[in-house]
């Protein structure tokens, strides 16, 4: 091979090189998305701080005589299905057993004593 047969090789090579590589208007607006990218997350940073900021700053100026206006005893729900929890014998356990007192029907004379065996 001689000087000229190298030369042309080397000129074929360059040909396909450069046209596999992409245009350098194309290089530099790659190199600047990036940048781009972070301008463009420190707004929505900024925005975000600003937002948390106004957010901060109405809760403070406003009174708070007005935030503690709500009236949550007021509105009532009953479920539809509180039938089910009326059972036999439930007002027993709505109510508070008294200990030591006695009812009408258990007077003394008709409490059984410990000493009554006649049940046997």
């Amino acid at each position: 091979m001689n000087d000229n047969d190298l030369r042309d090789a080397f000129r074929a090579v360059a040909r396909e090189d450069a046209g596999m590589a992409s245009p350098f208007s194309r290089s530099v607006v790659d190199a600047r998305r990036p940048f781009v990218r972070a301008q463009r997350r420190a707004l929505y940073t900024a925005s975000g701080f600003a937002l948390a900021a106004a957010a901060t700053l109405l809760f403070v100026v406003m009174p708070r005589q007005e935030l503690l206006d709500l009236d949550l005893s007021g509105p009532t729900w009953a479920p539809s299905t509180d039938f089910l929890l009326n059972t036999p014998g439930s007002s027993l356990m709505r109510s508070i057993p008294s200990i030591g007192v006695m009812t009408e029907s258990r007077t003394p004379e008709t409490a059984p004593s410990s000493s009554d065996t006649s049940g046997r």
